[in-house]
């Protein structure tokens, strides 16, 4: 007999998540980072935070400065948005 089950959660990390972990492998401050992407400090906080938007500006900066491709973090913005959304419509 075969049982199939599907599991499927919203559970999904914010995108700032991804970047706070990558800037601490590399050493790299918040501050440091800000002064190098003049990106302000408040943006960086917000994006960190999971708050704020990352745009094509902002993943175009982040691809320049850690090279990590702008659509891989474009993705993850969306995939984050889309879960947030789901969320509040089930709540």
């Amino acid at each position: 007999m075969t049982t199939k089950s599907t599991y499927t959660t919203n559970h999904v990390t914010p995108p700032g998540r991804i970047l706070a972990a990558e800037l601490k492998e590399r050493g790299i401050t918040r501050s440091a980072f800000s002064r190098a992407t003049h990106l302000s400090p408040m943006v960086l906080s917000a994006l960190l935070k999971g708050a704020g938007n990352l745009t094509p500006e902002i993943a175009a900066i982040l691809a320049a400065e850690l090279g990590i491709p702008a659509d891989l973090w474009l993705g993850l913005e969306r995939r984050y948005r889309e879960a947030l959304d789901r969320a509040a419509a089930v709540a």
